[in-house]
This record gives structure tokens, C-alpha cells and sequence, in this order.
């Protein structure tokens, strides 16, 4: 754990927008693998990292779970409440209804490469 904390995870608070929880998610990852904090151990080091409104919510959903939460489980639930799939919709359709308009093209370009991944089937 030390050699997590090392690393200055960012906390997780909970009313970040969407696209932070999926990368706070993705990041806390990463850190933990640099880490090397095993499998077993993930949820335990990183709940210490939840705050506010997310602490609230995952000291209630853990315990509508089994009683060691494997990081496969707690990265879907946090997903699930953090990140929706009606969120994952309304990027898909935002990145449907993208235009340059007034934005540069390297603005452009910016949210096209944010939001592309909500519709790979659009893009080869």
C-alpha cells in the first residue's frame, strides 16, 4: 500500500463528471499495476482513495456484495454508477452529431479523438 500511496493517487470524490470517473478509474489502475499491488489487495488499497459522495455510495453497495470484491466487481459497479450506460449513449450521439462549426481544427480534432471511442463502429 505504501508503495501506492507513493505514487499520490488522485481521490475520487464522486460528483466529477463522467469522463472523470472513467478516467480516474483508468488511472488508479495504472497505478496500482506500477505499484504492483496484487490483484487480492486492489479494492482494499483503493477505497482509502474515495471520498464524499463515492465513499457514501460504496459504503452501501458493498454490502449488497460478497464479501471479497475482486477489482473486476468493483471496477464494473463503480462504472455503472459513475459512468452510465445512458452517459456512453449520450456521447455516442454527441459524437454523431459532432461539427467543426467554430472550434479550430485542432479543437476538432481534440473532441473527435475524445469521442470516437463511443462509436468504433463509425470509425476504422
Amino acid at each position: 500500500m505504501s508503495d501506492f500511496r507513493r505514487l499520490y493517487p488522485i481521490v475520487f470524490i464522486g460528483e466529477e463528471n463522467h469522463l472523470d470517473a472513467e478516467q480516474w478509474l483508468v488511472d488508479t489502475e495504472n497505478l496500482l499495476g506500477a505499484a504492483q499491488v496484487p490483484e487480492a489487495d486492489r479494492v482494499d488499497v483503493v477505497k482509502i482513495q474515495l471520498s464524499g459522495v463515492a465513499r457514501s455510495w460504496w459504503l452501501t453497495e458493498k454490502s449488497h456484495l460478497l464479501k471479497l470484491v475482486s477489482w473486476k466487481i468493483f471496477s464494473e459497479v463503480i462504472l455503472a454508477k459513475f459512468f452510465p450506460d445512458t452517459t456512453k449513449t449520450k456521447m455516442e450521439q454527441k459524437f454523431i452529431n459532432l461539427r467543426q462549426a467554430r472550434k479550430t481544427i485542432d479543437e476538432y480534432v481534440a473532441e473527435f479523438s475524445k469521442l470516437s471511442r463511443f462509436a468504433p463502429y463509425m470509425v476504422s
